[in-house]
Order: C-alpha cells, then sequence, then structure tokens
C-alpha cells in the first residue's frame, strides 16, 4: 500500500486473488484470506461496522480483555507478514498463519518485564499518500497483562 508511494513497483488490488483495491482496511479484515484467518481465532473478526482500520482497532481496544486484544495484534502481524510472503514469494496458507500468530503470542507473553516493573512497547510509521502518521503503544505488568494500549492518527 505504501510501497507504491515510494515507487516500488508491486500491484494496487489484492494480491491474493481478489479484485479489491489493497487498503489497509481489506489487507487486515476484509479480504477473504483475513477473514478466514479471524474464523479461526476466539474473536472471529474484529469489530464489525466501523468505516476504518483505526476504528476498529480502537473499538477492539475499549470493549475487549486484554487476551483478546493481545491474540489480535499477533493475527493482524501474521496477517501481515503472510500478505508480504504473496506479494514477493508467491505463497501462503491460513492455517499457517493462524498457527504462526498463536506462536507469537506465546512468545511475546514469555517476554514479559520483571515483577514490579511494567514494559512499553512503541512503534510509529509516516506516510507520503495521504500525508499522514500514526503511532501506537502497549504497557503491560509483569504479568503480562495489558495496562494501557493507545493508537493515534494524524493528517496534514
Amino acid at each position: 500500500m505504501a510501497l507504491r508511494g515510494r515507487r516500488i513497483n508491486i500491484q494496487e488490488w489484492c494480491p491474493l486473488g481478489n479484485h479489491d483495491p489493497e487498503t489497509d482496511i481489506h489487507a487486515l479484515v476484509l479480504c477473504p484470506f483475513a477473514r478466514s484467518v479471524w474464523r479461526l481465532s476466539s474473536i472471529g473478526s474484529i469489530v464489525s461496522g466501523a468505516t476504518s482500520f483505526t476504528d476498529r482497532w480502537i473499538s477492539l481496544t475499549n470493549n475487549h480483555p486484554p487476551s483478546e486484544i493481545d491474540s489480535a495484534a499477533m493475527i493482524l502481524w501474521s496477517i501481515w507478514n503472510s500478505r508480504n510472503d504473496v506479494v514477493w514469494n508467491r505463497n501462503t496458507k491460513t492455517q499457517v498463519v493462524f498457527h504462526s500468530a498463536l506462536d507469537l503470542h506465546n512468545q511475546w507473553q514469555q517476554d514479559n518485564p520483571p515483577i514490579n516493573f511494567v514494559k512499553c512497547n512503541v512503534d510509529a510509521a509516516i506516510f507520503k499518500d495521504p500525508p499522514r502518521m500514526g503511532y501506537g503503544c502497549i504497557i503491560r505488568y509483569s504479568s503480562g497483562a495489558v495496562i494501557k494500549c493507545y493508537l493515534r492518527m494524524f493528517s496534514w
């Protein structure tokens, strides 16, 4: 999606055989491939009815327990990695993506901060077209329980 803005020659349509434009909401939630991965999870699908991926993620973080938020983050990461594998290597399987997300989640939970400490993970991105930037963070107790997670997008 952002790669085309950097003059990297990739198609603007879904690489998984769908004829929809490749947008963040399509790639991570609405694409039939992404939906099949979400159906394997306890979440089923991330919050329906919202008009953008950001709205869906905010709704999910406000309305679901920390364990489901953690799982959703790992599923999103695995779907994204899988789509990259399709674009660059031409292969992917729904079951592999879902089990990869479970493995990531288990590994992430084992990487908790020491007792009586908290851990804050942060990430950010800048997009040229349309001009916007976003950042997110998640703060966890030593038990792995989420204290707070936050996502913010800015346009200019």
